[in-house]
């Protein structure tokens, strides 16, 4: 983890690491193994952006990488969240039509 961001040695253990932490493993329900392939989620303000972003996508949080999440800026993000929600939409209505005999 170090070797993809050496300035983690920097990171307060109390104010930065263990809040984000606890926020990706309680709220986010996410395995800690990803901050292994995405140690830059440390990097994130919780505030500004860790939790606006989670609570965007909602449970559909789960579905995409911490890197692809966390990693663009706003507009790109914005882009991302509407792609994302068409394509849930529509595999949403294929499942659906798939199922019209019922």
């Amino acid at each position: 983890m170090v070797k993809k961001l050496p300035s983690l040695l920097g990171f307060s253990v109390e104010t930065v690491l263990d809040p984000k932490y606890k926020y990706l493993i309680d709220v986010m329900r996410r395995a800690p193994k990803e901050l292994v392939q995405f140690p830059q989620f440390f990097s994130y303000s919780l505030t500004q952006r860790i939790i606006p972003r989670n609570q965007l996508l909602g449970k559909s949080c789960q579905w995409h990488s911490l890197n692809s999440i966390y990693s663009c800026s706003n507009l790109a993000f914005e882009k991302k969240l509407k792609r994302w929600k068409l394509n849930h939409i529509s595999g949403h209505a294929k499942i659906s039509k798939s199922y019209s005999f019922l």
